[in-house]
This record gives C-alpha cells, sequence and structure tokens, in this order.
C-alpha cells in the first residue's frame, strides 16, 4: 500500500514576474486578467484519502503525488518557483480538485506545462521523480485569453509510465467525471476456474516491483521500479514437500539426499530429500536444483513461479515488505536467521537459532510452522512466502538494468527467458538463514540451473484463465 511521507505543500502563488501558479482550492495570487486554469486527470489508481489498504476486489494504487512546472520556450523553467507539487488522492480526482490556475505573460507563446504523477516513498527527499515509475507527459499551452479563464485538462495515461510524452494535446474543458482508477490493465481479476489440490487462487492485478520505497535489497537497483500487469493464477499452497517430490517423481539426479546425519558438518547434513517415507516427510524439500524444480512442476501440469508472480504473493497483494505488513519479523512470524550450527556456526545471523530445537540442525520447518508468513485468500492460506526457504522462478536471473527488466512502460506478465550471458535462475524470498532485511518480497538473487542448495526449495504455479 502506498503511504506518502509529509512534505510542505505549496499552495500559494508559485510564480512571479512573468507567470503565476496556484493550486485550486486556496486563494491564488494571480493577475486580473486572464488565466488558464488547469484540470489534471488520470486513469491510474491513485491512493483513497484514507489510505486504507484495497480489497481483493479493489486495484492497488499505484501512485499518490502530482507535480506540474510551467517551461518556458527554451525548455526550462519558466520562473524559480513555477513548480507545484502535491500530494493527490483518487478522492481529489474524483471532487475535481486537481487543478491550477497558470498565468503566462499576454501575448507570449511557446510555454508548456510538464505534468508527472508519481509515487511519493520511491522519490528521496530533495531529488527529482524517477523517469521509470512516472506517468511524465508534457503539454504546450494556449495563448492567455484577455480576460476569465481558459479551463482545459491535462490527461495521465497510466499506459504511458516510464515512458515521457512530448506535444500532446489538452482536452478542452474540465474532465466530467474523473477517469481515475478506470486503468483496465489494473482491475483486479479473479480466476475462472476452482484452484487444483494444494493450490490457491491469487487474483491478477497490476502492481509496482520492485522494493516498497527507495531502499536497494539484495539482487536490485537504486531506483528499479516498474508497473507488472499479471493475470490470476494458481499457487501451491505451501513449498513442495519431501513427500510431494518423491510422489511426483522428482528426479533423483537432481535432488542430494540427507546423509542420515545432524551434526551439520556437512553440506549433506543439511539436505532434507529421503528417497522412503519417514520423519521428515513434512519437510519443505532443499538441495534441489532450478532444473529438477522446473521438471517437477512441469511434470505436475505447472510450472515454476515467476519473479512478478512470487514479489506480488510475498508482498501480500498490497506491495509490502512482508506478507504481512511493514514491521520486521520476530522469531516467531517466519522461520529466519537460524545460523549458528555446524558449518554455519560462524555465520550471521543467529538472532533466532535454537539449540534446544527438537532437530540439532535449526533449519526449515514443517509448513504452517510461522505465526504470521502465510496469506489468507478466500480459496485458501498460501504459507512461508517470505521465510524457511529461498524459491525458485522460472525467470533466468538478469540484473534490473539488463534487457529483460530495463524495457520502459508496464510489462504483462512479465518473465526472462534464459539467453547467452544469463546462466542463472532468480530466486525469491527469504530463508531459514537469512536476515530480516533478505526476507523482503522485492530481495530477489540468482542460483546455477543444476546446483542444489541447502537454502533453496520451491513451489508450482499455474494458468487459472
Amino acid at each position: 500500500m502506498l503511504a506518502s511521507r509529509e512534505r510542505p505543500v505549496r499552495r500559494a502563488a508559485l510564480c512571479a514576474a512573468g507567470c503565476a501558479l496556484a493550486c485550486s482550492g486556496s486563494p491564488p495570487t494571480l493577475p486580473a486578467t486572464g488565466q488558464i486554469l488547469l484540470y489534471l486527470d488520470t486513469d491510474a489508481p491513485v491512493v483513497p484519502a484514507d489510505g486504507h489498504a484495497p480489497s481483493l476486489t479493489e486495484p492497488l494504487p499505484l501512485f499518490d503525488r502530482a507535480r506540474v512546472d510551467v517551461l518556458g520556450a527554451d525548455g526550462g523553467a519558466a520562473c524559480a518557483s513555477c513548480t507545484l507539487d502535491v500530494v493527490v488522492t483518487a478522492d481529489d480526482f474524483s471532487a475535481g480538485k486537481v487543478s491550477l490556475g497558470i498565468a503566462t505573460p499576454q501575448g507570449a507563446s511557446g510555454y508548456s506545462a510538464r505534468v508527472r504523477l508519481y509515487v511519493d516513498r520511491f522519490t528521496p527527499s530533495g531529488q527529482d521523480p524517477n523517469v521509470d515509475s512516472t506517468i511524465d507527459v508534457t503539454f504546450p499551452l494556449p495563448p492567455v485569453p484577455a480576460s476569465g479563464a481558459l479551463v482545459v485538462t491535462a490527461f495521465l495515461d497510466t499506459a504511458t509510465a516510464g515512458q515521457p510524452q512530448a506535444g500532446m494535446v489538452l482536452a478542452p474543458g474540465a474532465p466530467s467525471p474523473s477517469q481515475v482508477g478506470t486503468w483496465p490493465a489494473a482491475a483486479r481479476a479473479d480466476c475462472s476456474a476452482v484452484p487444483p489440490p494444494g493450490m490457491v487462487c491469487v487474483p491478477g492485478g497490476a502492481l509496482w516491483m520492485g522494493p516498497p520505497t527507495d531502499e536497494v535489497l539484495d539482487g536490485t537497483v537504486s531506483g528499479w521500479h516498474r508497473i507488472a500487469v499479471l493475470s490470476p493464477y494458481f499457487l501451491d499452497a505451501s513449498e513442495v514437500t519431501v513427500a510431494e517430490a518423491r510422489a511426483g517423481h522428482i528426479d533423483p539426479t537432481q535432488v542430494a539426499s540427507w546423509d542420515g546425519r545432524s551434526t551439520g558438518a556437512s553440506l549433506l547434513d543439511w539436505c532434507t530429500y529421503v528417497d522412503a517415507p519417514g520423519v521428515r516427510d513434512d519437510l519443505p524439500v532443499n538441495c534441489v536444483s532450478p532444473a529438477g524444480a522446473q521438471a517437477f512442476c512441469r511434470g505436475a501440469g505447472g510450472d515454476l513461479p515467476t519473479e512478478a508472480q512470487l514479489e506480488y504473493a510475498m508482498g501480500g497483494l498490497q506491495m509490502q515488505p512482508y506478507v504481512w505488513g511493514d514491521d520486521p519479523p520476530a522469531c516467531a512470524d517466519a522461520v529466519w536467521g537460524r545460523n549458528g550450527a555446524g558449518l554455519t556456526q560462524e555465520t550471521e545471523p543467529t538472532t533466532c537459532f535454537d539449540p534446544t530445537a527438537s532437530r540439532p540442525i535449526d533449519g526449515p520447518e514443517p509448513a504452517g510452522w510461522a505465526g504470521r508468513d502465510r496469506l489468507v485468500m478466500p480459496t485458501g492460506t498460501i504459507l512461508d512466502l517470505n521465510g524457511n526457504l529461498l524459491e525458485i522462478t522460472r525467470d533466468a536471473y538478469e540484473e534490473q538494468t539488463g534487457g529483460c527488466w530495463s524495457q520502459p512502460g508496464p510489462m504483462q506478465d512479465p518473465v526472462c527467458p534464459t539467453a547467452p550471458g544469463r546462466s542463472l535462475l532468480a530466486f525469491r524470498g527469504g530463508a531459514w538463514f537469512d536476515g530480516q532485511a533478505t526476507l523482503q518480497a522485492g530481495s530477489r538473487g540468482g542460483n546455477g540451473p543444476y546446483d542444489g542448495d541447502i537454502y533453496l526449495g520451491f513451489r508450482c504455479a499455474r494458468a487459472a484463465r
């Protein structure tokens, strides 16, 4: 859920000698002669005035702030204070309150208005909005009338986010009604069928991929955010267990087995898989290669989830750091911070290591152990999204500055295909050995396609329509 940081809202006249600009709803200092009354409108979902978290039938709010710059004929600022930057809400747009008066010199031409809709918490204080996460449109301004107000509307199309537009035409008159929140791609789309056994319906919609603030997490690039539009999908309610892997005939050459010891002195001590039923059947399977995990999911009629699908679910379908919200986990909330035994004895963090645990190696837990690491949905509950094991995706791992993730504009069901130079498969989430920040939905990394890992597990996904 987007939330604006407090910043001064400039409501007085903002331009001196040469042009005047003021926000509607407060007494502007404008000349007695004519002016341009500029309304802003958009089809984007915008934060509601009360800031409530949207239901699963409401689009996720994608923007919360607007900025207008009056530019001169040279493309630079028309004056030192020709900028208005304000918090906006969906209620403001619906009520026709997002408007401002502009008065440029009589008879002058070549002025324009650069209008931006952006996300406050993606934008470090004192910096310009990042172009990749902004609707950025420049409109030539018509001549100011000799008297009265020339009413026009600047429309901000969500489909152009991350793709600055210039020379766009202002619409005559005020918006009636506002189109706020009508972008079709943002609508929450429910699954068209009943989930298969063991799976849960995740409704489609639009989200910002990337950390929910301007923070930099593992595998991310400063300032990187992109809109992803997801179709509804089914997701396994839990990470695939040892029993499920065995029953699904996982390729034994693609998974390493437990060696029967629990000292933690060797990597195989930490593997959970065994080829015969036993007490480990309820543990999530690890030490499986990404290729083996993908073959398992495809054999079951689905595939590995994409990075976008997991980030959406791991953020609680609300673009949160964790599935439960913004606050970091305590030890009972998720399975994390359990270094301290065997090979991990000298490794941090050990915050949640319990030397008295029933298993000498305090690693992953059966599904549902964690108190808050769960997403409750109408068709079931999805467990262990942020912790327990890292989860393999079907995306090739690529830096967010690479070709898969640097394309501008909203992405439809994005997935990064394998290609030369992309030798790793991406994983998401956190694991039993990780710290709090790594558990966040935006954290990511890569693993060799044929390399298993004691921290690495998976769940499967399927298209829902």
